[in-house]
């Protein structure tokens, strides 16, 4: 194995395939265009649309067969937002990028200005200034 006897292998991956802001960029993907229409190329939503972390079970199969401790669990962790738009910020450096990357000039435009509108709706601004962005990760921990 690419471990030895003693060695440690340690994992955080984000679950933010279920989140509003994920599930938002496939929505308007989809639908965010003129009319309805989807935005984008075909390939760019399948893409946004694929599962890119496995459920924690997968990862139990995979490891437990070569392990002598094996831990995993989920945890979500809250994070206090400030600014206009704290929350399109923030995916901004993460999960948005493929899709503004694979969008042309026109396109990114009308997407964004969708997106932001949505995203308002799904995390308000609360009345301190602050917008709360709750995400979770998975993380496994496993002893050979």
């Amino acid at each position: 194995g690419l471990l030895k006897p003693g060695g440690c292998l340690a994992v955080q991956m984000p679950l933010s395939r279920n989140q509003s802001s994920h599930q938002l960029m496939q929505e308007v993907l989809e639908n965010g265009g003129e009319d309805g229409s989807p935005l984008g190329s075909p390939e760019l939503c399948q893409e946004t649309a694929r599962k890119w972390v496995e459920d924690a079970e997968v990862y139990y199969d995979c490891l437990i067969g070569g392990t002598r401790n094996l831990d995993i669990w989920e945890t979500e962790y809250l994070q206090v937002l400030e600014g206009d738009d704290p929350v399109l910020e923030w995916v901004k450096g993460t999960g948005l990028r493929p899709v503004l990357n694979g969008l042309n000039d026109e396109e990114r435009e009308v997407f964004l200005a969708e997106y932001c509108q949505r995203l308002r709706i799904a995390y308000p601004r609360r009345d301190d200034g602050c917008t709360l962005y709750p995400f979770r990760r998975l993380f496994l921990v496993a002893t050979i």
